[in-house]
């Protein structure tokens, strides 16, 4: 399931497009892009 959110996505190309978009607080604003997202998301341990 992770690789059709984020993986297929920084494949494409598309690794530096947001992906999150994040606006809390007036003035706190944060934007994840998918490579970004690939970075920090954990992987599964190799056989």
């Amino acid at each position: 399931m992770a690789y059709n959110c984020v993986d297929r996505h920084v494949e494409a190309g598309n690794g530096d497009r947001v992906a999150i978009h994040f606006e809390g607080e007036p003035g706190d604003s944060r934007a994840t892009t998918y490579a970004q997202l690939k970075e920090r998301s954990p992987r599964p341990p190799t056989r």
